[in-house]
């Protein structure tokens, strides 16, 4: 579960960049950015990982 720290969600809150608090923890800005735009859009639900393109078969 991709998840923002409760301290980061409150820099948020308080004007912080994306990127400052990517670089608190670890991330980039605009994975930050994705986060929150997530979370605004469904919740808790989706912080959740999503499942990727389905992989193609060898044969």
């Amino acid at each position: 579960m991709r998840l923002l720290s409760f301290a980061a969600r409150e820099e948020r809150r308080r004007g912080w960049t994306y990127e400052a608090i990517g670089a608190q923890r670890g991330l980039l800005g605009a994975g930050v950015f994705d986060i929150c735009k997530g979370y605004g859009r469904e919740g808790a639900q989706g912080l959740k990982d999503k499942q990727g393109a389905k992989l193609r078969d060898a044969a």
